[in-house]
This record gives structure tokens, C-alpha cells and sequence, in this order.
């Protein structure tokens, strides 16, 4: 296929994609099914004495209220359902938005739990580590104790890798090392929010750390392409796609300080091992799912998040953004043509079984109320059931046609 043909093809399936989105009665693109991205996130350990010395001081008065130890102040822990609840003070904050009531019994669960680590031992266990993100972000924190793994971090953090959680999805291409996808850890106590808006700036932070991630997927990409003796014009396209995902990362982080304030710091990606896996077998799995699967979603939730929004100058970005990735992945299905032709025999059902292995989930993604819709759509987000949508219609219509066309109308469907 040629790279016009490419570029024709995906911008008209990957405007469909985004369109459908609007047929929809909720809100944005910008993620992907649950339990397929595994995530590392590092905490201070001085933030995780504090979180512990706060839960220790709590207590309840004979109305149900939660008292603040150091300031006397009270919140209403019922809460608002969701977004609002009547909140004072740090320790007041925990379980104010989470919508459920605390109970006695809760309490002492968490102090008891909060308790049982000893900071003179070092990080806390991940259970125990888990109990203290519960205190700081309420019952939303996503994973169970036991998809937590301690991994090493820099002096004076703790540092865990989660696998079964949230949809933390690449905005580009993923930084695969081993399976699992590496980006550059953000302070956890920067990265979680109460409000709405806060959630917003998140999410757009979380994109920032994966288009970050996508600067060292296509710098390691230029080099296999160099290694395999690939066409020098696929080279060339690789380096500047690694730029464009710099920009991307700006215009991410950009967007995420809009609603959290000062821009926090991404810190460093692991390298190691990055390089291990440089035979055309390992390029042709990898391709397949970092770019013609990747980068083919992102494209389409680009493309998505800025037909909802009603922010003209986010819209211009987004679909700038959005142009960038499908040129991404026509690049990945440009690749994908060039290894099938060089490679050996067995390549053609490697690839096919790639596909089928990395499909969309048919999972539910969460209904938000019409109010928040809009406001998602407002920061230029899609609701998590839009998200899961266009990720759908994406692979039906647009990543699994191109791949049949590839195999030269063989299916791969089955």
C-alpha cells in the first residue's frame, strides 16, 4: 500500500470512528479497555508518613462527622455522590467525594492497617501501600493489594508497579519493554484528584506521560529499523514522528497544568532491557501492537476528543494531534507491509494471531451523568463508555479492514 493510499484510507475510516462518538448519549475518547496496560506510579516517602500521621489522628463525632485532629474542623463524609461533597481541612478530604458513608468499622480498619506499617523498615508492603492511597484519594483508587508489586525507585520514594487496573492507555505509541508498558513515574500525591476538573487535568497528565513514553518507543524504533537494514525513508519517518511526539507532550502537559497548576515533573523512563529484542520476528509483533493497533486508536480518539469539544483553539490542536498519529500509523502499516515482504513464512500468521490477541475488550466503560459529559467534552475528554466505543468501532471498521486488506483478504476475524 502506498503511503497516499494509506493516509486516504485511515483519515476517512478514522473520521467515521470519531463522528460515531457523537451518535452517543455520553462522553470522551481517550482510553482504552481495562486490564491491558500495567502501570508504575512512585510516591515521596515523607508523603506517605503524612497520609499515615493524618489517618491516625481521625475520629468521628456523634453526628457523623469526620474531625480533623490538627484543626478542629469537620466534613461531611456522606458526601454529594460523586463530585462535591462539603469538605474541610486535608484530613478531611479522604472519603468526602467517594459518595459512600464511613463507618466506625471502616475506621478503625484503615487506622489499624495505617498502624501496621513501620516506616523504620523502609516503604510500606503493597497492601499497606495500598491502604494509604485509600486514605489520601478515597475508595476510587483502582487497584487490588494483590496486582501491587514493589520495583525500584530513586532515594526517598516508593515505588509500585499495578497490573489489572485502571486504563492508563498510551496516547501514542507505547513504550513496550517486556510486555509491559514504561513511562516516566509522576508523583502519586500529584496524581489524583477529588473534582471533576481535577480528574480532567489527570487524564490529560497521564497522556502527557504517555506521549513522553512514545518519544523513547520511536527513538528504539529507529534504531531495529537501522539494525534490520530497513528502508531509509521508514527511518527518517520514525525520527520525526519521535519529535512530533515531544510536541505532544507539551500540548499534554500544557493542558494538565491548566487545571492542576504548576506543571509536575516526569521523571525518568527504565531503559533497561529496551534494546533486547531486535530480530524482525520481535519488530513485527511489536509493530503491530504499538503502531497499527496504538497508533491507529489514538488517532481515532484524537480525531474524537476534538469533534466534542466546543473550545475551538483545543479542537485546532487536537486535530493536529490527531493528523500527526494517523500519519504515525500509516507509518506502522507501512512497516508492517515492508517486514511481511522480507520475512519469513510463518510471518503472515504471526501477525494475524497478534491481532486477534490484541483486539478490544468487550468490556462496559462507566456512564457518566449528562452534567459531567459536558464537562469532559469542555476539557476535551471522552466519557469512559465513549472511550471503549470508539475503540470498537475503531477496530472494526478501520484496524481490522486494513489488516484483511494486508493478508490479502484472508481473514483474521475468526
Amino acid at each position: 500500500m502506498s503511503e497516499s493510499y494509506l493516509l486516504g484510507r485511515l483519515r476517512k475510516r478514522l473520521g467515521l470512528s470519531g463522528l460515531s462518538v457523537l451518535a452517543m448519549a455520553s462522553g470522551p475518547c481517550g482510553g482504552c479497555p481495562p486490564d491491558i496496560q500495567p502501570y508504575d506510579e512512585c510516591v515521596l516517602l515523607e508523603n506517605l508518613l503524612r497520609w499515615r500521621e493524618q489517618a491516625l489522628s481521625w475520629t468521628f463525632n456523634e453526628e457523623g462527622f469526620l474531625v480533623c485532629a490538627e484543626n478542629g474542623q469537620e466534613g461531611d463524609i456522606a458526601g454529594a455522590g460523586g463530585v462535591g461533597g462539603l469538605m474541610s481541612g486535608p484530613t478531611c478530604t479522604a472519603y468526602a467525594d467517594s459518595g459512600d458513608e464511613v463507618y466506625w468499622g471502616d475506621l478503625e480498619y484503615i487506622q489499624g492497617a495505617a498502624e501496621a506499617w513501620d516506616p523504620l523498615l523502609g516503604c510500606p508492603s503493597p497492601g499497606q501501600y495500598r491502604t494509604l492511597q485509600i486514605l489520601n484519594s478515597g475508595d476510587d483508587y483502582p487497584f487490588e493489594a494483590g496486582s501491587l508489586s514493589a520495583i525500584e525507585g530513586d532515594p526517598g520514594h516508593c515505588c509500585y508497579h499495578a497490573t489489572g487496573g485502571p486504563a492508563h492507555c498510551p496516547g501514542g505509541r507505547p513504550f513496550l519493554v517486556l510486555g509491559r508498558a514504561r513511562v516516566a513515574c509522576v508523583e502519586a500525591s500529584s496524581a489524583k484528584g477529588r473534582s471533576l476538573e481535577e480528574a480532567i487535568g489527570h487524564a490529560w497528565l497521564r497522556d502527557a506521560q504517555s506521549e513522553h513514553a512514545s518519544i523513547a518507543a520511536f527513538a528504539r524504533l529507529s534504531l531495529q529499523l537501522m539494525h534490520l537494514g530497513a528502508p531509509l525513508h521508514l527511518v527518517v519517518e520514525s525520527q520525526q514522528a519521535s519529535l512530533d511526539e515531544a510536541r505532544h507532550t507539551e500540548f499534554c502537559l500544557e493542558q494538565s497544568t491548566s487545571y492542576l497548576g504548576p506543571l509536575p515533573e516526569l521523571r525518568r523512563i527504565d531503559m533497561r532491557d529496551a534494546l533486547s529484542e531486535l530480530s524482525l520476528r520481535e519488530l513485527l509483533v511489536s509493530n503491530i501492537i504499538e503502531g497499527c493497533i496504538g497508533e491507529t486508536l489514538a488517532a481515532a480518539r484524537a480525531r474524537a476528543q476534538s469533534i466534542v469539544t466546543k473550545d475551538e483553539g483545543l479542537a485546532r490542536s487536537l486535530r493536529k494531534l490527531s493528523v500527526d498519529e494517523e500519519r504515525h500509523a500509516a507509518l506502522a502499516w507501512k512497516i508492517l507491509g515492508w517486514l511481511l515482504e522480507v520475512g519469513c513464512s510463518d510471518f503472515y500468521e504471526v501477525a494475524k494471531a497478534t491481532f486477534v490477541a490484541h483486539a478490544p475488550r468487550s468490556a462496559l466503560g462507566t456512564e457518566a451523568s449528562e452534567e459531567s459529559t459536558n464537562r469532559m467534552h469542555a476539557g476535551g475528554r471522552l466519557s469512559p463508555s465513549e472511550s471503549l466505543a470508539c475503540d470498537r468501532d475503531t477496530w472494526e471498521n478501520t484496524i481490522l479492514p486494513l489488516a484483511m486488506e494486508m493478508f490479502m483478504g484472508s481473514s483474521i476475524a475468526a
